[in-house]
């Protein structure tokens, strides 16, 4: 019989008794590689020990709306969900548009409600090209921060952009 090397109880093993005094020996030798924190390369802020992405939360954003905005048009979009109706690809549009103007406040531009808003292409998507991208569809001077009820009255032409704070 042998003696463990970790913890001294006898053992038929050579050296440990079980896989965990073997673990801890191990782990106690050579340990675990920390993480370092690193500067983000596009606004030098300081990205923590750890953290999966090179760059910040703020810069990811960033250059996902910029991805969004200069790449994707919608005959892409409608190649993409061929066979679908046309409302579901205005419905990926939508998607897209309210995380391009997440950086928006959320506040109607009209009466100042906060609790439930939505974004309001001033100029349909349906009017739109094909050709035309992502970029120029929800730009902010064609999305309008409304609340359902001004949302409504901007699709059925009861509001202008004129009745806009902002």
């Amino acid at each position: 019989m042998n003696r463990c090397k970790e913890c001294g109880k006898e053992t038929k093993n050579a050296k440990y008794c079980s896989r965990s005094c073997s673990c801890s020996a191990s782990n106690r030798a050579v340990p675990k590689r920390k993480a370092k924190p690193r500067d983000c390369p596009k606004c030098k802020k300081r990205v923590p020990a750890g953290y999966p992405r090179r760059v910040c939360d703020e810069c990811r954003a960033d250059i996902e709306r910029r991805r969004i905005k200069e790449s994707t048009m919608i005959g892409e979009l409608a190649e993409k969900n061929k066979g679908t109706h046309r409302s579901w690809w205005f419905s990926e549009v939508r998607g897209l548009c309210r995380k391009m103007n997440e950086h928006r406040p959320k506040v109607c531009q009209v009466c100042g409600y906060s609790l439930h808003v939505e974004c309001a292409h001033v100029k349909a998507i349906s009017e739109f090209p094909m050709e035309t991208t992502l970029g120029e569809i929800n730009a902010e001077e064609n999305v309008a921060i409304l609340c359902r009820n001004h949302h409504w009255e901007l699709d059925h032409g009861h509001i202008t952009t004129d009745d806009f704070t902002s």
